[in-house]
């Protein structure tokens, strides 16, 4: 019985799996010496027992990405001594000899495990050598390649895929590698094997092989690092729940295994079998756009007892979604209940049959593409739930499937909707898909529906502004709302806010950054101590040309303030505070603010540095104001810039003698003025009074 025996080296991350394998174009070795390479039979044949070697190139180079070499002979010749290995020749004209194994005096799939071999020398491998010392003799040489290590990379549906390649065979197996079948006579294993590091289950909750024919295979064995063999699957072979209880304990398959070194196969019926790989299931979280919640993420049950199965609804391969054809099971649900719409997005408008449980629960309501309550939107077909026949008003959706029998139709994605005033919706638990990293990375969002996310999960936005709604408490990460609780509150001043209700934060942080003008204006939406470092001042009154500014040591919510600083980056905090619920403005003194940026009618002011003053210029048109910058509303006098005035006695105004005059000015250096003169003047009044004034 013909051997096949596919080699397999693991180094897997955290979350497709699919060995990456460069093979070598054979046709283009070259024989060296007293050698010769026939590429049509695949025979390297030598005469003597020096400087004879098949050199490959096409594969060589900087190894340092791959684990192993593999090279697969057959039909070694016979003779006392007869052998060969493999070395490489360096781009520096060194050769290195395999220690690894030596001479192979049999023939067989070889295994080189290339970190070993090579070491430093990895990255500068100029040719692969298959080399003898022996007097004479010959070797077939079928198959030579290189191997990457493996990554476990979940998709959006939660599948992670182990490729048929990737498995080994024993010689009890008949296997044809073209067609991916499998034939066994009544015995024989097939089976992968995981490096020491071990393949972490700990987020999977389902095991299939992905199989067609004969059911030839007893039982599947799960050996664990550190426990051994972990279990032994009977009657659930093709496909083990992981999230199950192993008899005998209080945790599930996937507490147990924490890092998994082999799974095993064991043949015990004749027949022949195609198998195409094997499926690892896990949790994971997607995203879809606002008011969007992908249906994979919904758990399937059984009817009526409500007892968890897989969700199968004729969908999902390697590479696609697809609609099949099979027929329907009644006593499978998935509760959809509360859901506006059903949409089923499609590159073209090809039919589809969804089938729910009927009124009666005695079998299956057919809606299709045909149906009254069924609308073609352009890029996906739309059911509106609010009219599909309910069970105990409950809407249970039991499959989908393509319109015609025998045909499976692609599909890009299924979704359920609601409306909502979110940017995007997050659900599901475990791991984020690909979907939900991209939701969470646009910059541009603000709002987050978390609410369907369960379990140990973090989330953070690439907006640091962005609010993310969830419903469980074990969902953890910043600006992350539970009740309307955060744990961590934390924004900048420079990007829109905008959330509708107040948040009890136990810790709140807002940032500010200070120009080199020296000056800023800010609204802070807790109640916070102004920063070391930082002056802050209310914007109390006008008189002619100027505006008064009395200091502060703290801020209130919603009351913008002018900030006084070195050049810089600044932090307001606070523990155990509410947040303000953001409104269109928010006013102090003369200050009004957004904490979204708005739009200032013309003739209001905003603080600027024009040729070295720092003032509030007027604007003559419409001018649009950054989130949580402040301005001064249209002055009635008109005046072309408003100069500030410090207060700097107590904080307090505490004199008010309007025949005050100045006594003395300095400028910022401290030097004495004649008079008064452009930028900062420190003015000493008769009063007692000292001012900073800014003149233009």
């Amino acid at each position: 019985m013909k051997k096949l025996l596919l080699s397999l080296l693991l180094l897997v991350g955290a979350v497709s799996v699919h060995a990456t394998k460069v093979y070598a174009d054979l046709t283009k070795a070259t024989a060296t010496g007293n050698a010769s390479w026939d590429k049509d039979s695949k025979l390297f044949t030598w005469t003597a027992g020096s400087w004879a070697y098949l050199g490959v190139t096409d594969i060589a180079g900087n190894l340092s990405e791959y684990t192993s070499l593999v090279v697969e002979t057959s039909d070694l010749s016979e003779g006392e001594g007869v052998s060969y290995r493999v070395d490489f020749e360096l781009t520096n004209g060194n050769v290195i000899h395999h220690i690894d194994g030596a001479m192979f005096y049999s023939a067989g799939t070889k295994v080189i495990n290339l970190a070993a071999a090579l070491g430093e020398n990895i990255s500068s491998v100029k040719t692969i050598r298959v080399n003898t010392n022996s007097a004479g003799g010959s070797v077939k040489i079928n198959k030579m390649y290189l191997e990457k290590p493996l990554s476990l990379n979940f998709n959006d549906a939660g599948q992670a895929f182990i490729d048929f390649t990737d498995f080994a065979f024993d010689d009890k197996l008949v296997v044809d590698e073209v067609a991916q079948t499998i034939t066994s006579e009544g015995e024989g294993k097939f089976w992968i094997v995981i490096p020491a590091e071990g393949l972490d289950l700990s987020s999977v909750t389902n095991i299939t092989v992905n199989r067609e024919g004969d059911d030839i295979v007893q039982t599947l064995q799960i050996e664990d690092a550190e426990n051994g063999l972990l279990d032994t699957f009977w009657g659930s072979k093709y496909t083990v729940d992981y999230t199950r209880i192993k008899a005998g304990t209080e945790s599930t398959y996937a507490q147990l295994s924490g890092q998994i070194i082999r799974i095993e196969w064991n043949c015990a019926a004749a027949g022949t079998m195609t198998l195409t790989g094997l499926t690892l299931r896990a949790n994971a979280v997607v995203g879809s756009t606002a008011g969007e919640v992908a249906l994979n993420t919904f758990q399937y049950y059984n009817f009526p007892d409500g007892s968890d199965a897989w969700l199968n609804y004729n969908m999902g391969t390697p590479t696609d979604t697809y609609m099949g054809s099979g027929s329907s099971d009644p006593n499978h649900y998935m509760d959809l209940t509360g859901f506006e719409a059903l949409r089923i997005y499609r590159d073209t408008q090809l039919g589809f049959r969804a089938f729910f449980i009927n009124a009666g629960g005695t079998g299956t309501n057919n809606i299709n593409s045909g149906s009254a309550c069924v609308t073609w939107k352009e890029t996906y077909w739309e059911i509106d739930l609010t009219q599909v026949e309910k069970y105990n008003g409950k809407i249970y959706l039991n499959t989908i499937k393509s319109e015609a029998w025998g045909v499976n139709n692609v599909v890009k994605k299924l979704v359920v909707y609601n409306p909502s005033d979110c940017d995007y919706t997050l659900a599901g638990t475990g791991a984020l898909a690909v979907s939900a990293k991209e939701a969470l990375a646009d910059k541009n969002a603000n709002l987050y529906d978390a609410t369907n996310v369960t379990g140990a999960v973090s989330l953070a936005a690439a907006n640091p502004n962005a609010i993310i709604l969830a419903d469980d408490p074990a969902v953890s990460g910043t600006n992350v709302i539970v009740d309307g609780g955060c744990a961590e509150f934390s924004i900048v001043d420079n990007k829109p806010f905008m959330y509708v209700d107040p948040i009890n934060a136990s810790s709140a942080k807002q940032t500010v950054t200070i120009s080199a003008a020296g000056f800023s204006t800010t609204v802070v939406p807790f109640n916070a101590a102004v920063p070391s470092g930082l002056k802050a001042y209310n914007l109390v009154a006008i008189s002619d040309k100027s505006i008064s500014a009395e200091e502060v040591t703290s801020v209130k919510a919603g009351q913008p303030v002018l900030l006084e600083g070195a050049a810089g980056t600044y932090t307001f905090e606070a523990s155990d505070v509410s947040v303000e619920a953001t409104a269109d403005a928010v006013q102090n003194g003369l200050l009004t603010a957004s904490y979204a940026g708005t739009e200032a009618a013309k003739g209001g002011y905003v603080l600027q540095n024009q040729e070295g003053s720092v003032a509030f210029f007027r604007f003559e048109g419409a001018r649009t104001i950054k989130p949580f910058r402040a301005y001064i509303p249209a002055n009635v006098n008109g005046a072309k810039s408003l100069n500030i005035v410090f207060d700097e006695s107590t904080g307090i105004t505490a004199h008010n003698d309007s025949n005050a005059t100045a006594v003395i000015r300095y400028n910022a250096a401290g030097q004495k003025l004649a008079g008064e003169q452009k930028g900062l003047n420190i003015v000493k009044m008769s009063n007692g009074e000292v001012k900073k004034v800014f003149v233009k």
